[in-house]
């Protein structure tokens, strides 16, 4: 209860510009890690919200906003955050690697693919970053055996013979073309 005062508090001052420094310099950090160990996103949002970027920026707390973005449904705002993180930080292989879930999110699959790739490379032994490359590669699989069907049914026999070829000889060429992804 004297937590959520504090916040209140917070929030209140955050609209007076000279307190809203004081409070970012030294405040803000503590109160989002607490959020955030205690899961309270919304509350991460809300009150980043009444800060400033370069507030935010100062407060070192911008991974744990772009999380808090992305867990209320928000992947716009968390892809923002995210790329600003890496902008002040440098490579995080979390942060790349939660780009790519939003990515995953919002079915840019090679996106999301690059970003899960370079989470690898920072950290090779990571399992999530393993499994989530695993499962967005059997979704890109699973698309083009999809479009593959869907160009066979489309190429049937008699329009094959057409244009002089047998459908085995496109379904070969389709076969050979995901191997060579």
């Amino acid at each position: 209860k004297q937590f959520q005062t504090i916040f209140e508090e917070v929030q209140q001052f955050s609209k007076n510009s000279s307190k809203r420094m004081l409070i970012a310099e030294t405040l803000l950090r503590p109160i989002i890690k607490r959020l955030f160990k205690e899961k309270k996103y919304q509350l991460i949002v809300d009150l980043s919200n009444a800060f400033g970027i370069y507030d935010l920026q100062n407060s070192n707390s911008l991974f744990e906003i772009a999380y808090s973005y992305s867990e209320v449904d928000n992947s716009q705002k968390g892809e923002e955050y995210y790329s600003r993180y890496l902008e002040k930080n440098g490579s995080s292989s979390a942060a790349l690697n939660n780009l790519g879930v939003i990515y995953e999110h919002n079915n840019e699959l090679d996106r999301a693919l690059d970003y899960f790739n370079k989470a690898l490379s920072i950290d090779s032994k990571n399992v999530i970053y393993i499994r989530n490359i695993d499962r967005v590669e059997n979704r890109i699989q699973a698309v083009w055996d999809e479009e593959i069907q869907k160009t066979s049914k489309w190429l049937s026999s008699k329009k094959l013979a057409e244009i002089g070829y047998t459908r085995q000889y496109v379904l070969e060429i389709e076969a050979n073309r995901q191997f060579s992804l």
